[in-house]
């Protein structure tokens, strides 16, 4: 490939880039479902030709897979604004329609399984990044509106089967990469259990998931830019990003002094505050999640190969400030929040 080739290729990966981010943009900022109907077929336009820069021979598969459930989605939004127009009387029906479809694009539980087949054919951390952040924000904005259905306890319900569908998947998982995308479909759950309570307290939650995610992927993505569908087992993991990784895990798990044992608890008390009776039922994918989380940490810490040159001993000394920094910023909420409770 010339160098011109290749300018022009990097200049279109940034304009799909761009349009993706201008797309997401416009359809959070609509007032109309039209308008956010035309942005999600733009995101979706811009995105597919995206999967094709880290091309395999299962990238048509993810394509497709990742259209048709895309193109079901926003043709169930389509048929919603059309009724907006007509005078229909039920509205309970309009909304339980937009919430259906907002659930199998943003690829939430029982409507995962896209999700799950296009994550495993993606060849780059940076797109695996993007499909499990920043393609989920349009749903996750309007799932957490009042422009869904209303009823609290079956939103809830959904949710907390979701969650646990998602972590006993994951742990069946011994790779990273279908881990990642089950263990969103779990998180996916817990965030929708707070749709019903606060906008606010459900879009921060999935910031900081995201945070968290991203942090984990960007662990991933220094190791090895691509993926690798044995990547636990075949990579030497040098001890240093083992112990960021395991961190990382566990903040997703909700382990305590972690950022996600607060958002954990944030959801559980929020929930209870609602709806009481559910408190058992929140229980469920919480314990569902340690023992998930708990399998896939001991096996990445015992099964993949470690390697003891001094090669390593350097990477650790590198390594111990950043991994300082990193523990500081997972852990830092946590604690304080647990000083203020003691206070």
């Amino acid at each position: 490939m010339t160098f011109n080739s290749l300018l022009k290729t990097t200049s279109l990966y940034f304009f799909l880039l761009c349009s993706l981010f201008v797309s997401t943009l416009i359809a959070l900022n609509a007032t109309d479902w039209f308008f956010i109907w035309a942005a999600l077929e733009i995101n979706i336009i811009r995105f597919i030709p995206l999967l094709f820069f880290n091309r395999t021979s299962q990238t048509w598969n993810g394509a497709t897979e990742y259209f048709f459930p895309q193109a079901a989605g926003s043709l169930l939004i389509l048929a919603a604004a059309v009724t907006l127009l007509s005078e229909h009387p039920h509205t309970q029906i309009r909304r339980a329609i937009i919430f259906i479809a907002l659930l199998v694009k943003g690829g939430f539980a029982p409507f995962h399984y896209w999700f799950v087949n296009v994550f495993s054919t993606l060849n780059s951390w940076i797109l695996c990044l993007l499909v499990s952040t920043w393609q989920k924000i349009i749903p996750v904005f309007f799932l957490s509106s009042s422009l869904t259905i209303t009823d609290p306890t079956l939103v809830i319900l959904i949710a907390i089967l979701g969650a646990s569908w998602g972590i006993l998947a994951a742990a069946n998982q011994t790779n990273f990469q279908i881990f990642i995308a089950y263990s969103s479909v779990g998180n996916l759950g817990w965030f929708l259990i707070l749709t019903p309570t606060s906008k606010f307290t459900a879009l921060s939650f999935f910031l900081m998931y995201a945070f968290i995610l991203t942090t984990l992927i960007s662990l991933l993505y220094l190791l090895a830019p691509n993926t690798s569908p044995s990547f636990s087992s075949s990579t030497q993991i040098s001890s240093p990003h083992k112990a960021a990784i395991t961190l990382c895990l566990l903040s997703l798990a909700g382990f305590p002094f972690t950022t996600g044992f607060l958002i954990k608890i944030w959801v559980i008390t929020s929930t209870v505050s609602q709806t009481p009776s559910m408190l058992w039922l929140i229980f469920t994918p919480l314990v569902f999640s340690t023992v998930a989380y708990a399998r896939f940490i001991f096996y990445l810490l015992f099964n993949s190969r470690s390697t003891t040159s001094p090669l390593t001993n350097t990477k650790l000394i590198t390594m111990w400030r950043p991994l300082m920094l990193l523990l500081s910023i997972h852990c830092a909420p946590a604690v304080i929040a647990l000083l203020q409770l003691s206070l």
